[in-house]
């Protein structure tokens, strides 16, 4: 019998059945989304951040830019500083569905992301705080509700 997972290698069919296969020996190395989570959880130990905060990051400094250690500090500063202000001041209930809030948002970022280093130009900066708005404008619902508190992720505070 041949498996959801499209091969009869026969770890599915014990016990659990094919629902449960996932296609995989037990104990065999992912490349699932459960993996990839643990690897961003570790990332985010090593550079002392929240899930949320590495994502902000992570726009940040996606591309690879040549940043010194103390440019990479300034702009976790920069990321900390950013959610800690939004989920004080701005994400309020509704902020989506209200002009005035959303301006109030893209104003914070513009505002918080002023402060990045030298290495960010002009036009670099007008791309991040656009990034930035967007990531923050899909994950971020108001009154503390986001994509990283429904995953059960450890948010910041």
């Amino acid at each position: 019998m041949i498996c959801p997972a499209g091969s009869h290698h026969g770890w599915c069919s014990s016990n659990r059945g094919f629902s449960n296969c996932r296609g995989k020996a037990p104990g065999q190395r992912s490349t699932d989304r459960g993996y990839q989570l643990k690897e961003e959880e570790r990332r985010g130990i090593a550079e002392n951040l929240a899930e949320e905060e590495l994502a902000i990051f992570d726009l940040l400094t996606r591309p690879e830019l040549k940043l010194t250690q103390k440019d990479e500090q300034q702009v976790k500063r920069v990321a900390e500083e950013l959610l800690q202000t939004l989920k004080k001041e701005r994400l309020v209930l509704d902020w989506r569905k209200k002009q005035q809030a959303r301006a109030a948002v893209q104003v914070c970022i513009a505002d918080t992301l002023i402060q990045l280093p030298p290495a960010y130009t002009s036009d670099l900066y007008h791309e991040k705080c656009e990034l930035t708005y967007q990531h923050v404008y899909d994950s971020y619902f108001g009154l503390g509700s986001s994509v990283y508190e429904s995953r059960g992720g450890r948010g910041a505070a």
